[in-house]
């Protein structure tokens, strides 16, 4: 049995287990596959630079032969026309003229034809400016007569193409513009971080700068040698790999240098993506979570606690999973409603018992049904030991229909009206008015806190039932929002009046206070009493909780609440939430004066600044809507519950 109940404390959640199957289909998966992209080696990624770089250095020189041999087409063309076999003559003129107009657009800058020893027979170029003018009549010099030449000039580079005349009578010279073969050269996104040159077989930068290629390479490039070499040259984070194509027909040749860090950066970028990857798997897997949370899980749990609540268990009663909650949760409402019937022949006195509403270490809440008046009610039992002196059990039984015929005397909508008090061998209990809704503590842990248009109307009903009370000498002695109830038709309504003074009076310990810590004002605590300064304390520090969500004397046990209360250090509640009204915070902090005299005089003067504000601001109470009471306070050492506390003497 041990066994089984170790397991079914160790019993995943509905939740983890949804989370854990999505983590399983979708994220492992993507983990394995991204592991496989982050694992690419170094060596791997540089090899593919340098096939990059090979493809674009012998793409390039292709296309710098393509240029070339357009150029060639047009002069070995004009070469074989019939007007050239007199040069010099007008049909030949009339030839280049009208080669030179058609060829203008592909670049042809200028064509010449020349005898054999470059002595020109005629000559034609397109109208530019006076540099490019001169570039040209340079690079009509009979320098070499074949060959394709290269020729810087101030205009811009310029390359000379021919093709020879029949019969020995000379050549054709197309001179071309060398920007197009140029703009070649343009790294593209294949090699966008690469440098390419276009040399001659002199070692010669026609196109581009050598200045950073080695040597060795420019030297092997120049050889002309038929196949691009591939070497890496320096080494750390300044290597690069090297690469030369020749272009054919020509004595030139595409060389081209790209640094191996783009391999780092490609592998870098890949492992961002992948990151990127998982955490966008991260983030659905997440989000499938959630929505499996609102969607299965959290229904299933309001579902869970509405049975435990219908089964009368506590909100930490449910062990295990969900399922398992359900199940325990079922099993309990399936006994209790077994039991339901004998529950309806149980009496108190002439009352009915219907349902229990809830049990606390004071007594236990009933809901039940006055058959005289048919009318329900709610019994409120006062534990009292059986062991207890009969004559100070009939006192305190006395002391509490005192307050309950003091209670009785007047009606007021903001206090639970007292119908009985009656006194039975196990307990004495009230028959109070039943307020169907909820409490302000089961309203205020669904909600965190309200607005302070919420809680003026709120606070103004809470004083107004105070200022009925201390009107006819009746103090609360423990104002807190387990005492507060909110009816489903609007109606706010105080409670258990003067219980604490009754169960302090049962205990034999001198030194002992009852009452709820971070409510219990600080002169009570330190053995000097309490009076109706302690109510307005104990409301000033409801108001608060209301309008901040957290209480001024917070603390995750009784004793550190009790320390933070006669240190009576806390933050203006606007200055946790800017919202609030200066002056309804300032109202509150009089409330928390740690000395009674610095509170206001009566609750009468808190009743006329709430009234003040809610009639300025229009502010008006509007009914909650139903509260599940799925949550708890989360509570385990008593802070803020009813409890005996040692009093500190000042």
């Amino acid at each position: 049995m041990r066994l089984r109940r170790f397991f079914a404390r160790l019993s995943p959640s509905l939740l983890t287990r949804m989370i854990v199957a999505l983590v399983l289909v979708g994220l492992l998966p993507m983990g394995l596959a991204v592991y496989r992209l982050i694992d690419i080696n170094r060596e791997g990624m540089t090899e593919q630079v340098e096939r990059t770089l090979a493809l674009a250095t012998r793409s390039k020189a292709t296309e710098i032969t393509s240029v070339l041999e357009s150029w060639r087409s047009i002069a070995r063309a004009l070469s074989s026309h019939p007007a050239l076999a007199n040069p010099s003559s007008a049909a030949a003129r009339q030839l280049l003229v009208d080669s030179l107009d058609s060829a203008a657009d592909i670049g042809v800058r200028a064509i010449a034809f020349v005898n054999g020893e470059g002595e020109r027979y005629i000559h034609g170029q397109v109208k530019t400016d006076e540099a490019e003018r001169e570039g040209i009549q340079r690079a009509l010099e009979p320098a070499e007569i074949a060959g394709t030449l290269y020729h810087a000039t101030p205009a811009g580079p310029l390359v000379r193409v021919n093709s020879p005349l029949p019969g020995g009578l000379g050549f054709v010279w197309l001179i071309c513009d060398g920007a197009d073969i140029e703009s070649l050269l343009e790294p593209d996104e294949l090699v966008a971080d690469a440098e390419l040159a276009l040399i001659d077989s002199d070692k010669n930068a026609l196109f581009g700068s050598i200045e950073g290629f080695p040597a060795s390479l420019v030297e092997e490039a120049a050889l002309g040698k038929l196949q691009g070499i591939r070497r890496h040259f320096g080494g750390g984070e300044s290597e690069f790999v090297g690469m030369y194509s020749p272009v054919e027909t020509t004595s030139f040749a595409v060389l081209g240098r790209q640094p191996t860090s783009v391999a780092h950066r490609v592998a870098l970028q890949m492992r961002r993506q992948a990151s990127l990857a998982v955490a966008l798997a991260v983030l659905l897997v997440g989000g499938l979570g959630i929505a499996a949370y609102s969607s299965v899980v959290r229904p299933i749990r309001s579902l869970a606690a509405a049975q435990r609540e219908l089964a009368g268990l506590g909100a930490t009663d449910g062990k295990g999973n969900e399922i398992e909650q359900l199940r325990s949760s079922f099993d309990s409402l399936r006994k209790g409603l077994r039991d339901r019937d004998e529950l309806n022949d149980v009496f108190l006195g002439r009352y009915r018992v219907e349902q229990v509403i809830g049990s606390g270490a004071m007594g236990t809440v009933f809901r039940a049904r006055d058959p005289k008046l048919e009318r329900d009610v709610a019994l409120k039992t006062i534990r009292l030991d059986r062991s207890l002196d009969p004559e100070k059990r009939q006192d305190l039984v006395q002391r509490l229909l005192k307050e309950a015929v003091t209670g009785a005397k007047f009606s007021h909508p903001n206090i639970v009206v007292v119908y009985d008090v009656e006194d039975s061998p196990e307990a004495a209990f009230l028959a109070m008015e039943f307020v169907d809704g909820t409490s302000l503590e089961s309203f205020l842990w669904e909600a965190g806190q309200l607005s302070f248009e919420q809680v003026v109307p709120l606070g103004l009903a809470i004083a107004r039932g105070l200022a009925a009370a201390h009107g006819h000498d009746l103090v609360h002695r423990d104002v807190k929002p387990a005492n507060v109830l909110l009816g489903k038709d609007g109606a706010i309504k105080l409670t258990d009046f003067g219980i604490s003074d009754l169960i302090t009076a049962l205990s034999d310990q001198p030194d002992v206070v009852f009452g709820t810590p971070g409510y219990l004002p600080p002169e009570t605590i330190r053995g000097k009493g309490y009076d109706k300064t302690g109510d307005l304390f104990s409301l000033g520090a409801l108001l608060y909780y209301c309008l901040t969500g957290t209480r001024p004397f917070d603390g995750a046990t009784a004793k550190e609440a009790i320390r933070k209360t006669l240190a009576g250090k806390f933050r203006p509640p606007n200055q946790l939430n800017s919202t609030i009204p200066g002056n309804l915070s300032d109202l509150v902090m009089r409330l928390l004066a740690a000395d009674r005299a610095q509170r206001p005089a009566d609750v009468g003067e808190v009743v006329a600044a709430l009234e003040e504000l809610a009639t300025d601001l229009g502010l008006e109470w509007q009914a909650p809507a139903a509260v599940p009471g799925e949550r708890a306070p989360d509570d385990p050492e008593g802070a803020g519950r009813f409890i005996p506390t040692v009093r500190v003497d000042s």
